[in-house]
């Protein structure tokens, strides 16, 4: 905001859902804790990797540090890495509703909620009207993102995983 005030930056609109810029900060919200979340879980999985025999054998022989980064310690770690993909998919769908209500987003998780809550207030004795033909189509499109993420990440888990882990698994 500074910065627009002093016409540095573009004006950039928060609410509604008409304008690409929505979009762009809608996304940039609900990608603020999972860019965190791995690279934390990134950097204690480089750490683990570091004291290894072989990324030691590969520093004595003189190999590169990025490639030693790129071909031994990121390789090995990716699997970690993924394991994670569950546990970040569902944080971005749970947070998902709060961005789109802060914005006024009209996207899928408000749907869902208008859907559920279709006419209600807060007073006592409310009776909860569902939609239930839209509730369960918006349950049935939440479920299978998640098992698309689920189903992504088992994939690129099993063409990182060296030979020597899998052997170890079975």
């Amino acid at each position: 905001m500074y910065l627009y005030e002093k016409g540095l930056f573009f004006h950039v609109t928060l609410y509604g859902s008409e304008k690409l810029e929505t979009y762009v900060v809608g996304i940039l919200f609900l990608m603020i804790y999972p860019v965190f979340y791995l690279a934390n879980i990134t950097k204690v999985s480089l750490q683990e990797q570091e004291g290894n025999d072989y990324i030691r054998t590969a520093k004595s022989k003189g190999t590169p540090g990025m490639k030693i980064l790129f071909l031994h310690i990121l390789k090995n770690s990716f699997p970690r890495i993924l394991a994670h993909a569950n546990t970040i998919t569902l944080y971005v769908l749970s947070n998902l509703f709060i961005v789109e209500k802060l914005m006024d987003f009209q996207g899928a998780a408000d749907g869902l909620f208008d859907a559920v809550l279709r006419g209600t207030g807060f007073r006592i004795g409310l009776d909860i009207m569902v939609d239930g033909i839209s509730a369960t189509g918006y349950a049935i499109f939440f479920a299978t993102i998640i098992l698309a993420a689920n189903l992504v990440a088992q994939v690129f888990k099993s063409l990182v995983t060296p030979a020597s882990q899998e052997m170890n698994h079975e």
